[in-house]
C-alpha cells in the first residue's frame, strides 16, 4: 500500500526523503536523516488482529505533481529507525471479496488533516510482483502467445492442402 500526496512547485520537508545514515545491509536497521512526519495506519479484516503500517518517506521515484510514501508493515523502532527487511508481515488477503477497515491511527503536524489517496497495488501487475505470484507474469503475454499458435495453425492447414498430394 502507499499513500499519495498532492504537492505543488514547493518542496514537502515534512514527507521525508531517502538520506540513510548508514547501510542498513549491514546493520539490520534502515536509519533515515529525514523520514518525514509519521503517519501510522491500521488495517484489519473482521474477526482479525489488525496490522499497524507507518508511512516510509517520500519514495525516490515519485510523479511530479505528487509525493509518494509506501507503507510498511509494523513500527518503527524510533523515529527513523526501522527494522529492515521488514519482520512482520502484512495483511493476508484471502481469494475473492476481501472486507478491509482501513484506520489512520496517528498522523503528525503538518500532515495532520490532509486528503491523500491510499493505494493498493496488486500482487501481480505489468510492472510488479510478489514473489509468490511473481512467476504468473508471464500469463501476460498471452496475446503474443495466441498469434503465434493461429500462425502454425494457418502454415499447417497450407501444408496439407497444397495441390498435387
Amino acid at each position: 500500500m502507499r499513500l499519495e500526496f498532492k504537492v505543488g512547485d514547493k518542496p514537502r520537508p515534512e514527507l521525508g526523503n531517502h538520506s540513510f545514515r548508514e547501510d542498513w545491509t549491514k546493520t539490520g536497521l534502515l536509519k533515515l536523516i529525514n523520514p518525514g512526519s509519521a503517519v501510522r495506519i491500521a488495517a484489519f479484516m473482521p474477526n482479525a488482529t489488525p496490522i499497524t503500517y507507518e508511512a516510509m518517506p517520500n519514495s525516490v521515484a515519485s510523479p511530479p505533481s505528487s509525493a509518494v510514501r509506501d507503507l510498511t508493515p509494523g513500527v518503527s523502532i524510533s523515529p527513523g529507525v526501522w527494522q529492515w527487511p521488514p519482520t512482520r508481515s502484512g495483511l493476508v488477503l484471502h481469494r475473492g471479496v476481501n472486507v478491509v477497515n482501513i484506520e489512520v491511527v496517528a498522523a503528525e503536524r503538518p500532515l495532520e488533516g490532509e486528503d491523500v489517496e491510499l493505494r493498493v497495488m496488486p500482487a501481480l501487475g505489468f510492472k510488479n510482483g510478489m514473489p509468490n505470484v511473481a512467476w504468473l507474469w508471464f500469463w501476460y503475454l498471452w496475446p503474443f502467445l495466441l498469434v503465434v499458435q493461429a500462425f502454425w495453425a494457418f502454415a499447417l492447414v497450407r501444408w496439407r492442402r497444397q495441390p498435387g498430394e
